[in-house]
């Protein structure tokens, strides 16, 4: 019995190929590029192994610049992670400033409506020139709430001590809230480092019975520094010692708890 399916060109060892023209100058144009004497088989053999190259071959030198960029990029992650710490804080910090500016300057308008137009004429005069006629208002707060104020306008927190130089305005009152020794003052250090106190300085009063005792007998004008040590829930122990005239700091001569 005879097998007429047909025998499948690609099982036969040799093939006869009909070269056209075209076939042929592509044939000849690779032979070119062979050494001398190569023949239409080699052309055919460097044809075949063109096709079969891979189509995204990597490039000389890829593979070094894929490596140097890794490296890079290795290099880079941590300032990255450096810089993204540092931003967080600093948008940490600057919130908690503009906190602190927004409870002063609500604390401030409070005061601005109670206060006196003579009261805030005085602020804006020299701190140690000041005359009576300049202080005289009659408006004042207790030491803990200024010293609040002032930190918060000031950006910083007294975790050891707060220095506050202050002036006796004039002698004690005799009744109610006036009997408390008066006082204009001004944020001066913040546990070491000098604070510029950008706000008026006082008024303030000191009402401790025992501490209004000995500051009461101070002469108007008299130069104090009041050492503000923090103390449990936000309260302040305070020592009041003595300013010479050459601005040393003297002896306490009164303490008291704010």
């Amino acid at each position: 019995m005879t097998n007429d399916r047909p025998v499948s060109q690609w099982s036969q060892p040799q093939l006869s190929l009909w070269l056209s023209r075209r076939r042929l100058d592509q044939l000849r144009r690779i032979a070119a590029t062979l050494p001398p004497g190569s023949t239409p088989l080699d052309a055919i053999d460097r044809a075949l192994d063109l096709a079969t190259a891979p189509i995204f071959a990597p490039r000389p030198g890829a593979l070094a610049d894929e490596a140097e960029s890794a490296r890079v990029a290795e290099q880079l992650a941590p300032m990255e992670a450096r810089l993204a710490a540092i931003t967080a804080t600093s948008e940490r910090a600057l919130s908690a400033k503009l906190d602190r500016l927004a409870v002063a300057v609500d604390h401030v308008r409070e005061l601005a409506l109670v206060s006196s137009s003579a009261s805030l004429a005085a602020g804006s005069l020299d701190f140690e020139g000041q005359s009576d006629e300049s202080a005289n208002g009659d408006t004042g707060e207790d030491l803990r709430q200024w010293l609040r104020v002032r930190l918060a306008v000031a950006g910083a927190t007294a975790k050891k001590l707060a220095i506050v130089r202050a002036t006796m305005r004039s002698t004690s009152r005799s009744s109610g809230q006036s009997s408390a020794t008066p006082f204009d003052a001004i944020l001066s250090e913040v546990d070491g480092r000098a604070i510029r106190d950008a706000l008026p300085p006082g008024p303030i009063f000191v009402s401790d019975i025992e501490a209004n005792r000995a500051l009461s007998q101070l002469e108007h004008g008299q130069a104090v520094c009041f050492f503000c040590r923090p103390s449990s829930g936000g309260s302040w122990v305070v020592d009041v010692h003595m300013v010479g005239k050459a601005g040393e700091t003297g002896d306490a001569i009164a303490s008291f708890r704010t």
